[in-house]
């Protein structure tokens, strides 16, 4: 499935890529913000699964846009 807004108010979504490489997961309030002025939020090395990603802080923000990126 895509993207889910929990009960909690917390955000979940799902993604992959290729085993031992490097991501990070970015966020912002605002979509047209200069990449330098989102903030990390997570990162980690993709393995063989999805890497499902839960943001508690979703709640606290009216709106927030995301951004995976991988070297």
């Amino acid at each position: 499935g895509g993207p889910v807004l929990l009960g909690s108010g917390d955000f979940r979504f799902a993604f992959s890529g290729p085993a031992g490489q490097t991501y990070q997961v970015l966020a912002s309030d605002t979509l047209r913000a200069p990449r330098s002025e989102w903030q990390v939020v997570g990162s980690g090395t993709f393995a063989d699964t999805n890497v499902v990603f839960n943001d508690p802080e979703a709640t606290n923000h009216p709106e927030r846009f995301f951004q995976l990126t991988s070297p």
